[in-house]
């Protein structure tokens, strides 16, 4: 199997931007950020997010949640925010060109779509050495295994997904080596692997064939 490769080492070299990054966001030092990067759409159900971190934050106040992408829920999240009394809390950003950065701010990952295919947003998070708390949907668990890399949970499971966030909250130190774990498994998903792989399959169908033909 040959996968569809994606841009990750952009994410691992952005580490030196944590502390810039958080501090033009107003995030302290000590406070613990999980972030996610996607479409304000249907399948992906930010609202769940949402809910699961008023839950989570009810134990750890000083957390912040910080959704990077717009879409067609942009409304309905930012009315969800404020209804919640968590605007404070909720950073909500927008269409960002600057995501391996804000990657680097983030202590976590988390990810409450209902359908997907295989996210890139979860390679990239990976890349960028967050552990990731992500709902076991389609090719979701390709690329993380539960308690390895971080956490799956099923799909519109709030309360569980405001547990694995606690969980990471409660152990920074096991969030790290999720994280590590996860760093050192995507170059499963690279494009550089991808095209060696690709490169290689070519040869073998070439000499198989006996030559190209005129």
């Amino acid at each position: 199997m040959i996968r569809s490769g994606s841009e990750v080492e952009r994410y691992r070299a952005a580490k030196e931007m944590r502390e810039r990054t958080r501090a033009s966001l107003g995030i302290a030092s000590g406070q613990f950020v999980l972030g996610n990067v996607g479409r304000l759409a249907p399948p992906k159900v930010p609202s769940d997010l949402i809910h699961a971190f008023v839950c989570a934050s009810r134990v750890r106040p000083e957390a912040r949640l910080v959704l990077v992408g717009d879409g067609p829920l942009r409304g309905e999240v930012e009315s969800l925010v404020a209804r919640l009394g968590v605007s404070g809390r909720v950073a909500l950003l927008g269409l960002r060109r600057d995501v391996p950065d804000l990657m680097a701010a983030f202590d976590a990952f988390v990810f409450a779509s209902r359908w997907e295919g295989l996210p890139r947003t979860i390679l990239q998070a990976m890349a960028a050495g967050l552990p990731v708390v992500a709902t076991r949907v389609d090719g979701v668990p390709d690329a993380v295994d539960d308690g390895e890399t971080g956490y799956l949970v099923p799909p519109g499971d709030v309360p569980t997904l405001a547990d694995r966030m606690l969980r990471l909250m409660a152990t920074p130190e096991l969030g790290r080596a999720l994280g590590r774990a996860g760093q050192a498994r995507v170059d499963e998903f690279s494009t550089r692997r991808m095209v060696a792989q690709l490169d290689t399959l070519y040869e073998e169908l070439v000499r198989a064939g006996g030559g190209p033909r005129a």
